[in-house]
């Protein structure tokens, strides 16, 4: 229980100004939604778990659009922990399901003006530029507040520090899958510890690189 509420109570400590902004306090929201279906998905094996963590991510679907990226993180979760087939349809379908309801009457722009899904597929490369920012200034000692414009002012190592930190995370993903697909063929069906972890920690760094994407969509230009 407190490994569920702990987060929830901590990040908007952190972040006590986030609540006059409404997206910031959706962002909140889904943070703690994505921590309270990991802790059912491993706490729980009964059958009620798979509808519960649907209904979970449905919710953090329509709280913010980055909530539809816990749907990958329960996948994830779900096929190493050794979830059916019928399970993981079930998930799956539902995900493609909220998906289109969610797009639907949904404003894209002509991808004339910044801040759109259609401008940042015509310039991937300012996308790019924006994550590998957004990764490295938190490491940067001489960082600066980050703006939609990339300008001279933080064009200084976050850049470099984003970079190797995408590469590491990535890295990291790819030999952890092995590693979780070695484990759990040594444990079978009593998967331990060892298993829970690389599967929630690959689950997490999926979930944080595709956030800082689709976060970089919505930034990138202004």
């Amino acid at each position: 229980a407190i490994r569920i509420v702990l987060p929830f109570l901590a990040l908007p400590l952190a972040a006590y100004e986030d609540y006059l902004w409404g997206f910031q306090l959706a962002w909140i929201t889904v943070y703690f939604l994505v921590v309270l279906s990991i802790a059912l998905t491993l706490c729980s094996k009964r059958r009620w778990t798979t509808v519960a963590c649907i209904c979970i991510c449905t919710a953090a679907s329509f709280t913010s659009l980055q909530g539809l990226l816990l749907w990958v993180v329960i996948i994830i979760l779900g096929a190493a922990l050794g979830w059916g087939k019928r399970e993981l349809l079930m998930v799956v379908a539902s995900w493609v399901v909220v998906t289109i309801l969610y797009f639907i009457d949904f404003n894209f722009s002509d991808g004339s003006s910044p801040g759109g899904l259609a401008f940042a597929l015509r310039h991937p490369e300012l996308v790019a530029r924006y994550v590998v920012h957004l990764f490295g200034s938190l490491f940067d000692p001489t960082r600066m507040l980050l703006s939609g414009t990339i300008t001279s002012g933080v064009d200084r190592i976050s850049p470099y520090l984003g970079v190797l930190v995408v590469v590491i995370a990535v890295v990291l993903v790819i030999f952890g899958s092995r590693a979780l697909l070695v484990e759990r063929r040594k444990e079978g069906a009593d998967f331990g510890g060892k298993t829970m972890r690389l599967a929630v920690g690959i689950g997490l760094l999926v979930y944080t690189l595709l956030f800082a994407c689709v976060t970089s969509v919505g930034r990138v230009g202004n």
